[in-house]
């Protein structure tokens, strides 16, 4: 052991002792001046002690005692000395004191996780208590969390859902593995409590075109509610902290708009969906001169759901639940079954493939489910009875073909065999535009063979139907000027008269 002064500070001391872990050092300053040389002698003895492998007598153990707390929080730390039962309760923290010293390295947040970490810290103290050691916190007190949050609470709005309950119960296990890694306590008591499920599919509920539209004239002249309302099931925009701070000046002329940095995906580009510009437009007619941002009126409010709700109820409408998850999750099932590519949804909705899995893709009807086993071209078609009341699409008859079995009377027609149909498809799936276009083609067919929409034809309608079919043929004329010439063996060839398949698929070199 050596010790050595500070030169520019002349009443500290500086310690060194080395063993297997390495060399260590002690800084003693004035205020243990009086206690030095009995410091020293007991550092000394320790340091030997550990060397040789000698364990001290109860006399030194008592003058190892006797000395003061700074002093032998230096000896803990270096691993000379074991601390007391005082010791150890002194250096453990309470649950207020834990929250305070974890809320200190959460900097940096967003003001909705701010509100997040305040809703979970009034969990853990409602449960908890604010003055109980968290060293004292048992396993089955821990257990006994989820039946608090689901069953027992009584505060704030009452008991939480399961899929609630599950998050705040990850969010607490953050908190006490905090605790174990700042060495508060050795073991967390919520390490073999489960979160359980974070997902509950019950509350999914897709938001058609015709209750947005109904919900949005609720509103009636409020214009910054019904944008609130259009920005989230046509553009998918998170509310109310996407449009806090949207400005008029993110819009440009082009179609697209910036949604600022909302502190959960940051700044991202957004298009300017048909749907949702007349309605960003009514926002622009009705702001004051020189106002900066869209939602001026409303950017500042808590409870942007609840005036909405109270506007639909007075209507005679019934809200829904998860009122704006929902009209997002509405949304990005619409373009996924549009069959846009994952990274153009991952661009302008600003979440993950796994997220919107999870969380936001809704189950398709029952009607487009059932379209997938007529997909593979295996067994006998099934045609959808039609109603008779179509206008000039009845000379098709009471069968009217699906876009599936159009595409797979066009593959018998070239006579490909089972395994190059499977190869297209295939092809079609991994290739963007081609994804697209089957997307639009089959949305088309569906279009056509709605009753209600020939009954009642309107002009929007019609111009969506003429999109349909300009943008398709668009496409396969695109499609149809790429290929360079004839892949299928020719009648008599050598290849099929021995009965064996051509090595290129069908269409390997008809789609790119």
């Amino acid at each position: 052991m050596t010790m050595k002064k500070a030169k520019n500070r002349p009443l500290r001391f500086f310690f060194f002792f080395s063993d297997e872990k390495g060399q260590h050092e002690i800084t003693l300053s004035r205020k243990f001046l009086s206690v030095r040389t009995e410091f020293v002698e007991v550092l000394k003895l320790l340091a030997d002690s550990k060397k040789y492998g000698v364990r001290p007598s109860l006399r030194d153990k008592r003058r190892f005692e006797n000395l003061p707390f700074g002093c032998r929080q230096k000896l803990i730390a270096c691993g000379l000395i074991e601390a007391t039962a005082e010791e150890k309760a002194a250096k453990v923290p309470t649950i207020a004191g834990l929250l305070d010293r974890y809320k200190a390295t959460r900097v940096g947040q967003s003001e909705w996780s701010e509100k997040r970490d305040r809703r979970l810290f009034n969990y853990m103290t409602e449960y908890f208590g604010l003055t109980k050691r968290i060293d004292q916190i048992t396993r089955e007190e821990a257990s006994g969390m989820r039946k608090y949050l689901m069953v027992d609470r009584k505060a704030g709005k009452g008991p939480l859902e399961a899929a609630s309950a599950s998050k705040a119960i990850q969010e607490i296990k953050a908190v006490f593995n905090f605790a174990v890694d700042c060495e508060f306590i050795r073991c967390s008591p919520f390490v073999k409590v489960k979160c359980g499920k974070k997902i509950n599919t019950d509350r999914q509920y897709y938001v058609s075109y015709e209750e947005i539209d109904a919900a949005i004239r609720a509103c009636g002249d409020r214009v910054e509610l019904a944008g609130a309302l259009a920005f989230a099931r046509y553009a998918g925009l998170r509310i109310p902290s996407e449009i806090h701070d949207l400005k008029f000046a993110d819009f440009d002329t082009v179609g697209i708009f910036n949604v600022p940095q909302s502190g959960k995906t940051g700044f991202r580009r957004v298009p300017m969906f048909d749907e949702l510009r007349p309605h960003f437009e009514a926002l622009r007619s009705a702001a004051k001169p020189g106002q900066v941002y869209v939602f001026e009126k409303y950017r500042k409010s808590r409870n942007l759901g609840k005036l909405i709700k109270d506007h639909m109820a007075r209507a005679g409408l019934k809200p829904w639940e998860k009122f704006f998850i929902n009209l997002r999750s509405s949304c990005q099932t619409d373009k996924e079954a549009l069959g846009w590519s994952r990274s153009v949804m991952d661009a302008v909705f600003g979440n993950s493939e796994r997220i919107r899995i999870r969380h936001y893709l809704q189950p398709m009807p029952d009607a487009d489910y059932a379209a997938l086993g007529r997909a593979s071209g295996v067994g006998p078609k099934v045609s959808v009875k039609s109603s008779g009341k179509m206008g000039f699409f009845s000379e098709f008859g009471e069968d009217f073909p699906s876009f599936d079995e159009v595409l797979q009377e066009m593959f018998e027609m070239l006579e490909m065999s089972p395994t190059d149909c499977k190869q297209a498809y295939e092809t079609m799936s991994s290739n963007d535009e081609l994804s697209a276009t089957y997307g639009r083609a089959s949305a088309f067919m569906k279009t056509v063979y709605d009753k209600d929409f020939w009954q009642k034809p309107q002009v929007d309608q019609m111009r969506q139907v003429s999109d349909f079919v300009t943008k398709t043929l668009d496409d396969y004329k695109k499609m149809a000027d790429r290929i360079e010439g004839p892949t299928l063996p020719a009648k008599g060839s050598p290849m099929e008269s021995d009965g064996l398949e051509p090595t290129t698929p069908a269409l390997q070199t008809r789609i790119p």
